[in-house]
């Protein structure tokens, strides 16, 4: 399938008329909740979120729960929104679970996240975004990373709250 630019319409729909997936397989808890608002807050409403029309004609969710939540928590009555009414129903459930998969299957370049934070510790409450900047994001644990064979399964933590996988 290829999608070309003017195919991909970003409307401003009512944050009310679109029902959370009752499918949908990812947790968002109060800190992750908290760190889109701010986010929102900080940069606008820059991540679309996805949507489509069920057999009932209601407007879905298909990505974008935890935006859609933190919307709500703000007060934002109209969102940005992208239909993908072109998916049939096993496209669109796959896509609610790849979506929120590709983003869990990649971890930091520690080295250069603590570049980052460090520069913009000054400028931003990284604390509100979910970092702990009291931490270093590299811990005792860091090593650096190898091209060989063994290194290929990659152990990730989390800067934020040190869950590992």
């Amino acid at each position: 399938m290829n999608v070309r630019d003017e195919d991909l319409e970003v409307v401003e729909v009512p944050l009310a008329s679109l029902k959370a997936y009752d499918g949908n397989a990812k947790k968002h808890d109060n800190a992750n909740i908290e760190a889109i608002e701010n986010s929102i807050k900080e940069f606008g409403f820059r991540n679309p979120i996805l949507a489509w029309h069920n057999e009932d004609g209601v407007a879905e969710i298909v990505a974008g729960h935890g935006r859609a939540l933190a919307a709500q928590k703000l007060g934002i009555e109209n969102v940005p929104c992208i239909f993908v009414d072109d998916l049939s129903d096993a496209q669109r459930r796959m896509l609610t679970l790849a979506d929120n998969q590709a983003t869990l299957m990649t971890g930091w370049d520690m080295p250069q996240l603590e570049v980052e934070l460090d520069a913009l510790g000054d400028v931003f409450d990284l604390e509100s975004f979910g970092f702990d900047p009291g931490e270093s994001v590299l811990g005792d644990e860091a090593q650096p990373e190898t091209e060989d064979e063994d290194s290929q399964q990659h152990e990730n933590k989390c800067p934020r709250c040190g869950f590992e996988w």
